[in-house]
């Protein structure tokens, strides 16, 4: 993508330095043609030396120091319950946000951040990285026409890192549930099955007459992430290797998506937004959000 010669390349700082912070900073780095990269902040001291050093990207000595370089947006990858005071004191700067989900810790800071985001026509979004996934369309058009939907998704535990289940992985699901295959419906939920140990939550929900089984579990051994539709079509989506399997009694065909990279393809979107305070879809980050409180409210 290139810039035109009259058209303003938006700056940007990064805060979080850990697990995916590195790849947030590697994909700001290479979009070097749309943004300058300023610098990065974490408040460990130790990991934005080592960062900065890795990268050859300059490391804030402070947080004053970072809150005050005068980039025009922030990227905030820092752990979740920094997530509201650091986009409320970006924003009130008059910085665009990009904000790892969960965008806040309660729906009220939630709220706050966007209410103020759209009152002064500031861009604020938040990282939903399966909303950018190929395979979404076809998610889409198979959550049409099935009875029952069965999505699994497992992932390895992460060190120092401690978001719920719910929050760290279930709301990427919850997310295409009702911003994009079932928008018009209020969904219901019917059961939660939860591990004392958080290491496991699977929860049915009802969207009209399609029974939809999520479950969310952290295992040192897999990683899956995959759709599994009942109805018109018998069909099983795999978003890790983004291929999709159509089931015809014994017969079935297999197809495979051109893979592309997500997180490239999110923050180029917010980069471009800064640009002419193109504000995002604040309904749908709400509404996200809100099921996967509620969620967790009656665990």
């Amino acid at each position: 993508m290139k810039i035109s010669s009259n058209q303003h390349k938006p700056t940007i700082a990064l805060i979080g330095c850990g697990h995916f912070g590195t790849f947030h900073i590697q994909c700001l780095k290479r979009l070097s043609e749309i943004c300058d990269f300023k610098g990065v902040y974490d408040e460990n001291s130790q990991k934005t030396n080592n960062v900065s050093a890795e990268f050859g990207i300059y490391g804030f000595d402070s947080y004053e120091e970072f809150l005050n370089c005068g980039a025009d947006c922030i990227d905030v990858v820092s752990s979740t319950n920094t997530h509201f005071k650091v986009a409320n004191d970006c924003l009130k700067k008059n910085i665009h946000v990009f904000v790892e989900k969960p965008i806040a810790s309660t729906i009220r800071e939630a709220a706050e951040l966007i209410l103020f985001a759209r009152n002064n026509k500031l861009v604020l979004q938040v990282g939903y990285i399966e909303r950018y996934t190929p395979c979404l369309k076809k998610i889409v058009e198979f959550s049409s026409t099935s009875s029952n939907i069965s999505i699994v998704r497992i992932a390895k535990p992460r060190p120092n890192f401690n978001d719920n289940i719910i929050s760290d992985l279930m709301i990427h699901d919850l997310d295409i549930l009702v911003n994009f295959c079932f928008p018009t419906v209020q969904p219901k939920i019917v059961s939660i099955k939860n591990d004392k140990n958080d290491i496991a939550c699977s929860v049915e929900i009802l969207f009209g007459d399609t029974k939809v089984n999520v479950k969310a579990c952290k295992s040192d051994k897999l990683n899956t992430r995959t759709y599994n539709f009942s109805g018109k079509y018998d069909a099983i989506i795999d978003l890790q290797t983004n291929s999709i399997q159509l089931k015809n009694g014994t017969d079935s065909f297999t197809d495979k998506i051109q893979e592309v990279n997500k997180l490239e393809l999110e923050l180029t979107e917010f980069i471009d937004r800064t640009k002419n305070h193109e504000p995002t879809n604040y309904e749908q980050d709400l509404k996200s959000f809100a099921l996967a409180e509620l969620i967790k409210q009656n665990r």
